[in-house]
């Protein structure tokens, strides 16, 4: 596929680009753990500002299909669109929650005289 310039259309510029990114990781031009180009390299490569690509990078990332590591770069996810990471912790600590909560025991700080459990004060 490689990359090309984009041409006016319905959806938002960025919109277009993450969409271009994605059809180049779907193309397996970019695998899974794999470092995208700078944004230099692709705003040249698609002819657009890399504010544009930062935006598009951004849809990405909130689909899960790219992640940022600080201070190395973006890479394609290790299971892009799949679910992430965040959402996983999250999922275990409102279950967590649940448990707790739901016990009779657990006085409003959160402490317990039946299971021993201890709130950390938040």
């Amino acid at each position: 596929m490689g990359l090309e310039t984009i041409q006016s259309n319905d959806k938002s510029l960025p919109e277009l680009v993450a969409g271009q990114i994605t059809g180049l990781i779907a193309d397996n031009e970019y695998k899974k753990g794999e470092k995208l180009p700078n944004e230099f390299q692709l705003a040249q490569s698609l002819n657009v500002g890399r504010g544009t690509i930062r935006e598009a990078i951004k849809i990405l990332v909130s689909k899960n299909i790219v992640e940022i590591r600080r201070g190395l770069g973006t890479f394609v996810a290790e299971k892009p669109g799949g679910r992430s990471v965040r959402s996983g912790i999250y999922k275990e600590q409102t279950k967590a929650y649940k448990r707790f909560a739901g016990n009779p025991q657990h006085d409003r700080a959160g402490d317990c005289s039946t299971c021993g459990r201890e709130s950390n004060g938040q």
